[in-house]
């Protein structure tokens, strides 16, 4: 159920059921199905995530015009079966520009110690229409519950980045937007030093954050800063 508020006295406005839509009488644990809730800057859309037991384990995305109490658009993610949401399995995120709502979750793996794939999408606020959808393939060593939340930051256009194991053992920021997922590789500065500390760089436990437009990397160790 998703509620509107009046702000001068608490009172509701209005109520939305969401199990209308989605078939939620199976599920018993809403941490397990209920995902983030975010409002698109400037507007009376608020979007969100529900998951269903339906396929094995399907997401669906939905929009609510908070100024009518009413639903927006409803879509499904593509791609099934997928984990829950939450701490326990698939903690997925999903950012709001003005332009786009972001979501970056993952897929059901096959085995332990496979590659697994991350969806990282966009879609329009107005009627859920995609603009861009990429799959990223995860190593294993990043494949934990939180790491789509604390992982991935959002920058001011729209773009998603985080921190990705490369080909010649390096870990470097990739970025993923309209013209795909391209490689970004940190540029040492003019001093022995300096390529050191590059080096030193680690994928063991990236967190990313964007502060004044510009993205702040941890690798649990460092932190650091692109231009």
């Amino acid at each position: 159920m998703v509620r509107g508020l009046d702000l001068t006295n608490g009172k509701q406005r209005w109520e939305v059921d969401l199990g209308i839509r989605f078939d939620l009488s199976t599920e018993l644990d809403p941490t397990t199905w209920v995902g983030d809730m975010v409002a698109v800057p400037d507007s009376r859309e608020v979007s969100g995530l529900v998951w269903t037991g339906a396929a094995g384990g399907t997401l669906y995305q939905w929009a609510v015009d908070v100024g009518e109490g009413r639903v927006s658009w409803t879509s499904p993610i593509p791609g099934t079966p997928r984990p829950r949401l939450g701490t326990s399995s698939c903690d997925a995120q999903l950012t709001a520009t003005h332009a786009s709502l972001v979501l970056v979750t993952c897929r059901t793996t096959n085995e332990p110690g496979e590659v697994q794939n991350y969806d990282v999408s966009a879609v329009s606020p107005a009627d859920g229409t995609t603009q861009w959808h990429h799959l990223l393939p995860v190593p294993p060593k990043l494949q934990r519950p939180e790491y789509p939340r604390d992982g991935f930051g959002m920058l001011p256009d729209g773009r998603v980045v985080t921190l990705m194991p490369q080909p010649d053992g390096t870990c470097s920021p990739i970025m993923v937007g309209t013209t795909g997922i391209l490689s970004r590789p940190i540029v040492a500065g003019p001093t022995a030093a300096s390529v050191a500390d590059t080096k030193k760089v680690t994928c063991d436990k990236p967190a990313v954050t964007v502060a004044d437009g510009r993205p702040i990397f941890s690798d649990n160790t460092r932190l650091f800063a692109l231009n």
